[in-house]
């Protein structure tokens, strides 16, 4: 595993810490989201698991906010009351059905 960041930032954020330069390459890092997992893996959540989808709702609307594949993030209000069919397709482009679901 390996990570890129701000040195400068990160030094400033605990007060001015000394810095150490250790010379040699940084690495790519890739971005992988769960629906991303779940499709490479062929995992499927089962119905009556603790991490499904529930039924048992206490809110009727919150606000969440979304990540798409690309990494674009945008707010949604969710009517969890009246749980609409959602297009998988639209909202997952490019995944398996059984991620979709």
């Amino acid at each position: 595993m390996s990570a890129t960041l701000d040195s400068k930032l990160f030094c400033s954020f605990f007060e001015n810490a000394p810095m150490i330069s250790v010379p040699g390459r940084t690495f790519p890092v890739a971005n992988y989201f769960l629906e991303d997992l779940m499709d490479a893996t062929d995992h499927v959540i089962e119905e009556g698991s603790r991490y499904a989808k529930r039924e048992d709702r206490y809110e009727e609307k919150t606000s969440l906010w979304v990540t798409s594949r690309g990494g674009d993030k945008r707010r949604e209000v969710v009517d969890l009351v009246s749980q609409v069919a959602v297009d998988e397709v639209s909202i997952y482009p490019g995944y398996k059905m059984s991620t979709r679901r």
